[in-house]
């Protein structure tokens, strides 16, 4: 037998293959695309492409660790910020003001909240909302007082007129005075080539529900809209766009989340080149938060696997800064064990696992390429259908942002209601007597009381003064560049916030917009566990649900799992046989031994209507106050089923009804 030479390649012994081969092979391949969202799915071959983001853009190994503080107590907050920066902590961003996160009024509680920041060598990233003018300026106005020159700051000072209004539904000053806030924040940062006066706050859509794109779009034309006020200002486009810093959320969707950063930061290169812009200006700095989306307050400790799956996603991504979420952020507070945890957990992917050593390591992967090609294409053509109707302002304005957003809200909650978006520990998998985690609640009254520490030593008659200089300075130069410098003054002397943001609003009116709303899939099954932990508490009984698999177990045995796991979702306990019932009369006298006020009746499609017809009366003749089905016979009501439950039932709706039927009162 002769020997055959070997091939001297892999590739040398196989016929190549193309794409118009495959296509012929696998028929309807178009059945095989993943649907990540409207417009958006992944091709069911991806092959070779050149990367979509050239090396100028491409993501940096390693990232900076700026957990976000918003705790309302000052001392609490300033704890947990000496703690954080003592155990690997690198930056700080601290979202707070008069009526968010952290309550700050002077300057001097502002100076108290960062009294164990050095402000030399610790960046801090301010998230001011309203208030970014006086708290930007009491930020500077604490540098001055300790000797610090501005260029030696680092950070940020937060003016986001758009973020402001999307997360709290009100700009005091309406739109115009928060630009020219703004205008005023770039104009006092000429000095602090490190500290940048803008923030563009898009994490607040993602929890609202907005898709990939529809975050980027958003994200694209707020920038614009700034880059355009910034040049009124007298800024270039390259010198507007270095004032700007991206605040985004990512969810646990690990594919779809890095590809979001990635289109993120290659859509806004565009749209800097296209204005002008320089190389490096067209260089997005994004700061990465956990998403509130996909969190639980109910078995939170599943929490610590989202946080990390989150930390992993805006790390490979290309952030450049990253929050992580503790686990118990759900929750009234987190306590110093949950925030040392969520600190660690971006600590030990970058420093053990090493992610951080890696530049761009989704680059050159065909689905990351793909994905990020797609999702950039549907951004684009958003931001590009804002832009031709007139920009962000006057899609705010009509309300497109907030109609958008309702429509994903009623496609989140008819996922909800079916649990078709599965959330693990809640509506999958739940623990119905699992012990509730509780946090201390934080008493806001008890905090406004703590407000107003001292800053300087100015007299009434100096402040005065100075508020009034302030006022003139608005009223004289109102796009002048001395609004800002007087306001950094007003603050270094002891002027309280809100009487310095009463002067930026004289003659100004209001707008107003509804605020953004988070949804939670987990949200309306907790509600169901907190009526039924509320009604267990008041009459010290917990309903449960007795689950009974009757007839061949090979035909009923994986509905008859499915149904535990519902009855357990909305919090009823339930009791199963490990066997199938051989009859009806062995499933009754389980039934009644258990004592279940709802039984639930499973049985293979053959068997199930005789079975249930004859079981559901005899079970509500022993005391069972709601019968279940599992399957999709609507015949089966008026047999003494009360209710026939599918995979594609409205569940939500049902346990509503069985909810008011066991006299357990919903909020």
């Amino acid at each position: 037998m002769s020997r055959q030479t070997p091939p001297k390649s892999v590739d040398d012994g196989f016929p190549a293959a193309g794409r118009d081969e495959w296509q012929e092979l696998v028929g309807d391949h178009a059945a095989l695309e993943w649907h990540l969202e409207p417009h958006v799915s992944s091709a069911a071959l991806m092959t070779e492409r050149e990367t979509t983001l050239p090396e100028a853009l491409r993501p940096r190994g390693g990232w900076r660790l700026w957990q976000v503080y918003e705790d309302p107590r000052m001392d609490a907050c300033r704890a947990a910020i000496a703690t954080d920066l003592a155990g690997g902590g690198e930056g700080v961003w601290l979202r707070g003001g008069l009526e968010h996160g952290t309550r700050m009024l002077t300057t001097g509680d502002l100076a108290m909240v960062l009294r164990d920041v050095d402000l030399a060598s610790v960046p801090v990233q301010l998230e001011p909302q309203a208030d970014a003018l006086p708290l930007g300026a009491a930020l500077l106005a604490i540098a001055q007082e300790t000797g610090l020159a501005r260029a030696q700051l680092r950070g940020g000072l937060g003016g986001d007129p758009f973020g402001t209004l999307a997360h709290s539904g009100t700009l005091p000053s309406g739109l115009s005075g928060a630009m020219r806030d703004a205008r005023e924040l770039a104009l006092l940062t000429r000095e602090a080539p490190q500290l940048r006066s803008g923030l563009v706050g898009v994490w607040g859509y993602h929890d609202a529900g907005a898709t990939p794109a529809q975050e980027i779009a958003w994200a694209l034309a707020t920038g614009v809209a700034y880059l355009r006020n910034l040049e009124e200002a007298g800024l270039s486009v390259s010198e507007a766009a270095r004032e700007l810093r991206f605040s985004v959320a990512v969810s646990g969707r690990i594919y779809t989340e890095i590809a979001k950063l990635r289109a993120m930061r290659l859509c806004w290169a565009k749209v800097v080149a296209a204005a002008g812009g320089d190389a490096g200006a067209q260089r997005m700095e994004i700061h990465a938060r956990s998403g509130r989306a996909g969190r639980t307050r109910r078995d939170p400790w599943v929490n610590l696997l989202r946080g990390t799956a989150e930390a992993f996603a805006a790390a490979v991504g290309g952030a450049d800064a990253i929050a992580t979420t503790s686990f118990d952020g759900e929750l009234a507070s987190s306590d110093a064990g949950a925030r040392r945890v969520a600190r660690n957990t971006q600590l030990v992917l970058r420093d053990e696992a090493y992610l951080g050593r890696v530049d761009d390591p989704a680059g050159g992967s065909f689905s990351f390429e793909h994905l990020t090609d797609r999702i950039a294409r549907r951004a684009w053509d958003l931001f590009r259908t804002i832009e031709a109707e007139g920009g962000m302002a006057r899609a705010v304005r009509r309300g497109l942002i907030g109609h958008a957003l309702d429509e994903r809200a009623r496609m989140i909650a008819a996922g909800a209601r079916t649990r078709a978006a599965p959330v693990v520990g809640v509506t999958h998998f739940a623990m119905p007597h699992e012990e509730v985690l509780v946090r201390e609640e934080i008493d806001l009254q008890g905090v406004e009381v703590e407000l107003g520490n001292s800053f300087g030593e100015a007299g009434p008659d100096e402040r005065h003064e100075a508020l009034i200089r302030f006022a003139e300075a608005i009223r004289d130069a109102d796009d002048g560049g001395s609004i800002g410098e007087r306001a950094v003054e007003a603050m270094r002397l002891g002027i309280d916030t809100h009487s310095v943001g009463a002067v930026l609003r004289v003659g100004r009116a209001e707008l107003h917009a509804a605020p953004l709303v988070p949804v939670r899939a987990a949200g309306p099954w907790e509600s169901l566990r907190d009526a039924l932990d509320a009604h267990a508490a008041r009459d010290a009984h917990r309903p449960k649900a007795f689950v009974a698999g009757i007839g061949s177990a090979s035909g009923h045995r994986e509905r008859t799992r499915w149904a535990t796991r519902v009855m357990a979702a909305a919090g009823l306990g339930t009791t199963q046989s490990e066997e199938s019932f051989a009859n009806v009369q062995d499933a009754l006298d389980a039934c009644e031994r258990d004592g279940a006020e709802v039984v639930v009746i499973s049985a293979a499609d053959g068997e199930l209507v005789n079975v249930a017809s004859e079981l559901a009366p005899l079970v509500k003749e022993k005391g069972a106050k709601v019968v279940c089905a599992v399957g999709a016979d609507a015949s089966l009501r008026g047999q003494g089923v009360d209710f026939v439950f599918a995979e594609d039932t409205d569940l939500l709706g049902m346990f509503d009804r069985i909810f008011r039927l066991l006299g357990i009162e919903r909020p």
